[in-house]
């Protein structure tokens, strides 16, 4: 589906086309900033599954362990793209226990 991806890529990108990564101070500069929280829309985030709990053909949930967070700095071939992931803190405490180190497990139903 490379055409669709590209347009997805291509729409996000130009969102926010002055958004771009700064090696000096490790982030994000000149975002418009318009994207869910004032992130820019650039920015994705990406749902890492458990691989010790297959995906298979039909199953409608999968077991979410952690979400990365990914800078889209530019294509650079059909339905590449060349970007950065990110450092971040899940949102709201962490478990009493502490053992999750910040991060949280969800159901997510795919949606179909």
């Amino acid at each position: 589906m490379t055409g669709p991806t590209n347009e997805g890529m291509r729409d996000l990108i130009a969102q926010d086309p002055d958004a771009q990564w700064d090696d000096a101070t490790q982030s994000v500069v000149n975002s418009n900033g318009s994207g869910s929280g004032g992130l820019s829309p650039r920015i994705v985030l990406i749902p890492i599954h458990d691989p010790r709990i297959p995906i298979r053909s039909g199953r409608k949930v999968v077991q979410v362990v952690k979400v990365a967070a990914f800078f889209m700095e530019r294509m650079t071939g059909p339905a590449e793209v060349r970007g950065r992931f990110l450092k971040v803190r899940a949102p709201g405490a962490p478990c009493v226990d502490g053992t999750t180190s910040g991060f949280f497990t969800y159901n997510l139903s795919l949606i179909r």
